[in-house]
């Protein structure tokens, strides 16, 4: 839950609890050892110790109000990348699919034709500062074949770092394009 951590929500009142017996216990008990570890797990978990774990990543924002902007009222779009990209599909308002894998696939150019057949207009490319050289170099024929509709760098990722998105056209490449971009055998 990296990027989602709202999602543990609906089960915090049963954690409260069982941390509630817990607690009474280990206090019952005289075992301030064992508070003191939960306390010191506690601290250092919370946004005054983890401060960058709790930053927004403005790229995952600047990403979907792209989408959202380009891709027509009934579009969807396919997100790539090295970490998560539900936000993005999530908070463009469109429907979508999300490939998480650190380099481009073989096979990427049959999922493509697929996603246009089911109404894909646009394909975004997301690197955060994780992603190697390699990794990204791996989407070089991607980015070669498909049109580029828009390319943005900025200070988005976790503490003011660098992160990149590509918007890629579905809907105003050929529709050859992708078996074009396959090696002849």
């Amino acid at each position: 839950m990296l990027d989602h951590d709202y999602y543990a929500l609906p089960i915090l009142p049963v954690l409260a609890a069982w941390g509630a017996l817990g607690w009474r216990l280990a206090v019952r008990r005289a075992s301030w050892l064992g508070v003191a570890v939960l306390g010191l797990a506690a601290l250092v978990h919370s946004p005054w110790v983890m401060i960058s774990k709790y930053d927004q990543e403005v790229g995952h924002m600047v990403l979907a109000e792209r989408l959202k902007a380009l891709c027509t009222p009934g579009g969807r779009i396919v997100v790539l990348g090295q970490r998560i990209g539900w936000p993005q599909v999530h908070y463009s308002g469109h429907q979508g699919w999300v490939e998480q894998y650190a380099t481009l696939p073989a096979g990427w150019q049959e999922s493509f034709r697929k996603y246009r057949e089911f109404g894909a207009e646009y394909a975004a490319v997301y690197f955060d500062p994780t992603a190697t050289p390699a990794q990204r170099a791996s989407f070089a024929p991607l980015l070669g074949t498909l049109p580029v509709v828009e390319r943005r760098s900025g200070p988005w990722f976790r503490g003011g770092r660098p992160a990149e998105y590509y918007i890629l056209s579905l809907r105003d490449s050929p529709a050859d394009v992708a078996v074009a971009a396959q090696p002849r055998r």
